[in-house]
């Protein structure tokens, strides 16, 4: 067994290493952000001094003033590049730091967080919905992911039309994949948008989503567009996450903490960690009727549970924009998420752990 524990000893210390070199990234980042929150407030104060004249009263004093600001955000430009370059390994000709620091989606598209996405089916994910699930009608899957919840959604109303939009094309890649692979005819998966829809009024019997609108955030706006796609009497079914009644036992070094931590990013990107538990009312106050509720519970307790969660944690929470995103709002230190990576190894391999995440669904229909 020496030899397995060497084993271990090493995957531990790359794992280590490589968390470490993540850190001084996002750090890196950070520095380069300030620099440039520092050129953007220039910038606001050269607009304000500029409001304050007439067109025909601007001076040469303004004109140079214009010119040398205009020389400093090029020059600061640069340094960012460079800056960011000589951390990641490549410059940011494509778009500007800011871009970069305004994007950020929480959850990723890393390799751990597909395998859950994966392990997900309409059985499991969408048991409040099939009861109402018809051959013949047509179906839509905004937010559809890797297709795995998508597949049983499609044979269950076929020959009827199944239609998947997602914003991440590699997702709909994977998603029309996975449709192949299990014999799907009837599906189409494309790229989109909730908020903006490429389909006619009126279009579809169902839509649905799992885990999506707790992303978006202007849910109302999301909702409305909903309520154009479907036909009157036509269902719309969601089921979105309880961040707070979500766990992981035992709780070493307050495990628990990265859910907190976790919701108060998701909220400070314009997300709703706890909309689970408001989904019943969100549907209500948005028009639909004969709203029903449900509530689950997604559970890792066996070996293989617990290794898939792990992976998921260490490739979803200590993401570079994850880090980066606590840390900047002042939510966590990177002592913290040193302590969580220590207490997930030793969760791990703990024999009485086990891991939950809490859904909250609700089932519509439009008036």
């Amino acid at each position: 067994m020496e030899w397995k524990e060497r084993l271990e000893r090493i995957r531990t210390r790359i794992e280590r290493e490589r968390d470490e070199i993540r850190l001084k990234v996002n750090l890196a980042k950070m520095d380069a952000r300030d620099e440039m929150a520092g050129m953007e407030r220039k910038w606001e104060t050269f607009k304000a001094r500029m409001s304050e004249v007439e067109l025909s009263d601007v001076t040469e004093e303004v004109r140079e003033a214009a010119d040398k600001l205009a020389g400093e955000l090029r020059e600061g430009y640069d340094i960012l590049r460079a800056k960011i370059g000589e951390h990641t390994g490549k410059g940011r000709e494509e778009g500007t730091p800011e871009e970069d620091a305004e994007s950020v989606y929480t959850m990723g598209y890393g390799e751990e967080f597909r395998r859950v996405l994966e392990r997900r089916n309409a059985q499991s994910h969408a048991a409040h919905l099939l009861p109402h699930l018809r051959p013949g009608m047509r179906l839509l899957d905004f937010g559809c992911g890797p297709g795995t919840i998508s597949v049983g959604l499609a044979k269950a109303v076929a020959p009827g039309e199944f239609h998947g939009i997602d914003v991440e094309e590699s997702q709909v890649d994977l998603a029309r994949r996975t449709a192949r692979a299990a014999g799907c005819e009837n599906v189409e998966f494309r790229m989109g948008s909730v908020t903006d829809l490429p389909f006619d009024d009126g279009w579809f019997d169902v839509a649905h989503c799992n885990a999506v609108l707790m992303h978006v955030p202007d849910i109302r706006a999301a909702l409305n567009e909903l309520e154009r796609v479907l036909k009157p009497g036509g269902i719309v079914s969601v089921r979105e996450l309880i961040t707070a009644a979500s766990f992981s036992a035992p709780d070493f070094g307050n495990l628990n903490g990265m859910f907190d931590t976790f919701a108060k990013v998701l909220s400070a990107t314009g997300g709703h960690p706890q909309l689970g538990r408001e989904i019943k009312n969100v549907l209500y106050e948005a028009g639909f009727v004969d709203v029903e509720s449900s509530l689950s519970f997604e559970v890792f307790d066996s070996t293989e549970d617990r290794a898939l969660f792990h992976g998921f944690v260490r490739d979803w929470f200590f993401a570079s924009d994850m880090v980066t995103a606590a840390t900047q709002y002042g939510f966590a230190t990177p002592r913290q998420f040193e302590g969580w990576r220590r207490s997930v190894d030793k969760w791990r391999d703990h024999p009485g752990a086990l891991a939950t995440f809490a859904w909250g669904g609700a089932l519509g229909r439009k008036a």
